[in-house]
């Protein structure tokens, strides 16, 4: 998705949820809400270790990130429930 151009220049953005809450908020405020993005709960898909990472080497990371989401989806199924971002 990254190599078509279909993510945020850096795919963290959208993993870690601040681009969807940037949008959200907006949109409430469109709406007549009075919102603050603070007020907004985000769990970012991103672990800590890869934050701060380079691209570069986020993305030579992609296997920590899959065995991280793969634990939650387990965890999840056996809970009988679905993970949904």
């Amino acid at each position: 998705a990254w190599q078509q151009g279909l993510t945020e220049p850096d795919p963290r953005s959208d993993l870690d949820g601040s681009d969807v809450m940037r949008k959200l908020v907006i949109l409430a405020r469109e709406s007549g809400l009075d919102i603050e993005p603070d007020s907004v709960k985000v769990e970012s898909l991103v672990p800590e270790e890869l934050r701060e990472l380079s691209l570069d080497d986020f993305f030579d990371n992609g296997a920590l990130l899959s065995e991280i989401l793969q634990e939650r989806l387990t965890k999840a199924q056996r809970n009988d429930q679905v993970l949904r971002y």
